[in-house]
């Protein structure tokens, strides 16, 4: 949030954003060996960009927010109609 404010970041500040960027990192490599399913691959990358995107608004945060929103969203229907697909 300081970063967008024009604020100095904390070293606390900075620390929790690169562990949430290793976190979605990780979560990507599992992905990537769970599925080879290239539409959720796409749409989670989609996803990741856009909420990406927005921690690093500086201007447009409504509309980087609602992008991220739509990414999400999409990822989430596509991967629910992949899992009931398989029941």
């Amino acid at each position: 949030m300081a970063r967008r404010n024009g604020a100095p970041e904390t070293d606390e500040a900075r620390q929790a954003r690169y562990a949430a960027r290793s976190a979605v990192t990780s979560a990507m490599d599992d992905l990537h060996m769970a599925t080879r399913d290239d539409v959720l691959l796409r749409l989670a990358q989609e996803a990741v960009d856009a909420a990406i995107a927005l921690g690093d608004a500086e201007a447009d945060r409504e509309s980087a927010g609602t992008q991220a929103r739509v990414t999400h969203t999409a990822l989430r229907l596509a991967g629910a109609a992949r899992v009931h697909a398989l029941r």
